[in-house]
């Protein structure tokens, strides 16, 4: 099965690390993950996002993996 959105994982209240590694994820299949308040390491490698700027918001995450992605745009993130 193809993992194409993660979005319903933002109601995840205690969930502190995600691998979604050569999901076939784009900008919109991560949207909400921001909004995890205890998400700490969060792996995105292979995936075909191209915009993380949202993630800046993640008050909590440590560790950012973007390993093999292919156009991304960092603008946004401090």
């Amino acid at each position: 099965t193809k993992v194409t959105n993660v979005s319903r994982l933002a109601s995840c209240k205690e969930l502190k690390s995600l691998d979604i590694s050569f999901c076939s994820l784009d900008n919109e299949g991560i949207t909400g993950l921001e909004l995890i308040p205890t998400l700490e390491v969060l792996i995105m490698d292979a995936t075909r996002v191209t915009r993380v700027a949202q993630l800046a918001r993640a008050e909590k995450l440590k560790r950012l993996s973007l390993c093999g992605l292919k156009g991304l745009s960092m603008f946004g993130i401090g």
